[in-house]
Parts: C-alpha cells; structure tokens; sequence
C-alpha cells in the first residue's frame, strides 16, 4: 500500500532564520493561538544555499512545529506574516507514528484540528 501525504494527521513544520529572536516570536504565536502543541528551536546550523544567483553559507536558527496537517496553511501564513526573509522555508514533513499518549497531548493542545 502507497501512503500520502493525506494518511498522516500530524506534520512537523520546518522554517529557518538567520535569528533566534524571530523564530521565538513565531514560535510563542503558534503555540499562544493553538496552532502549534510544541516548538523547538535549535541552531545555529549553517545553510548553504543559492540566493540572487550566487552561493551562500550563513548561520541560521532552525524552528521545528508540531501541528495537525489540517492547520499547514494557517501555521503557514503566521510564520510569513512574522518572517523576516523574503522567501521564509515553510515545509512539513509527515509524522509517521505518534505514540498515543503524545498524540492525545497534541489533539488537546490544538484547536479544532
């Protein structure tokens, strides 16, 4: 059996930023509007990228949310609306397994998910 992305309910939602200080005030919205059960920042990490047309490295701070795959877009659109770049990462990846009592946590935490 094929899964997709639409079998998983819970999704981990990456951003970065070149501040911890951002991604703390994204972070304290996500989970203060109950868009969010829990956020880790870590970092720094360093990215190497294209931007303009030429190769960067640059420290950055990792932010990691974790959400209902039904709230991707609204997460999605408080992130840019507090986001300093001017192309944030935004990306989700599937939580495969949850361990049922995290899971209830997270349902508790979230709103109408």
């Amino acid at each position: 059996m094929t899964l997709t992305m639409s079998d998983y309910q819970f999704i981990a939602v990456h951003s970065t930023c070149e501040n911890r200080e951002t991604l703390a005030r994204i972070a304290t919205d996500l989970v203060e509007n109950r868009l969010a059960a829990c956020v880790q920042i870590s970092g720094p990490v360093e990215s190497i990228y294209v931007w303009n047309g030429s190769q960067q490295t640059g420290q950055e701070w990792l932010l990691v949310a974790k959400t209902s795959r039904s709230m991707f877009g609204q997460v999605s659109q408080r992130i840019r609306s507090i986001h300093t770049y001017d192309v944030p990462e935004i990306i989700a990846v599937p939580l495969v397994q949850v361990s049922e009592s995290y899971q209830a946590w997270m349902e508790s935490m979230l709103k109408a998910n």
